[in-house]
């Protein structure tokens, strides 16, 4: 037993011999379940650290506290660009986006809000931005915190304002 044997059988007790190897083979079965499932929690957050990591939009997973604890390079780009200081883990919410407050409240209290914004950079020039403040529920139903995502739709913006400009001009004419 001290070198790792899991049981073990007397001569003198064989008719035991039956649910040891029952109970052999069911302990192979759940090592083999067991190693197989953390390979594929692994392999999920994997995939979701390089969604994350990767992504062109900016996500923040903040506390209910209003911390951050965890922000993708996007954001971090972002923050530079529109408040010429990178922001990091364990800041405050409210010191990087101080108006997203209320939509912050109202993900905590269970509601997804969808806000667009201009943003002035550090540059001067404006930016648009559209956001999504979503609750980060456990397994229980508890909401545990709050995603913030980020995605910048100036484009579109200005090809909106062309649109709005050009028919303009057409009722004009």
């Amino acid at each position: 037993m001290k070198a790792g044997a899991t049981d073990y059988l007397l001569k003198n007790n064989l008719a035991r011999i039956g649910p040891a190897i029952e109970g052999a083979l069911a302990r192979v079965r759940a090592r083999t379940e067991k190693a197989r499932a953390e390979e594929a929690l692994q392999r999920s957050e994997a995939n979701l650290r390089a969604i994350f990591n990767n992504s062109l939009q900016a996500f923040v997973l903040i506390d209910p506290d209003g911390t951050i604890q965890a922000l993708n390079s996007t954001a971090v780009d972002w923050s530079v660009r529109l408040l010429g200081r990178p922001v990091a883990e364990g800041a405050r919410i409210g010191d990087f986006l101080p108006e997203a407050e209320v939509a912050f409240r109202h993900a905590l209290a269970g509601e997804t809000r969808n806000l667009e914004r201009c943003f002035r950079q550090t540059d001067g020039s404006e930016r648009w931005f559209e956001t999504t403040h979503a609750p980060v529920v456990d397994e229980r139903g508890t909401i545990i915190g709050v995603c913030l995502n980020a995605r910048d739709i100036s484009t579109r913006k200005l090809a909106e304002r062309a649109l709005r400009e050009s028919e303009a001009r057409y009722r004009d004419l």
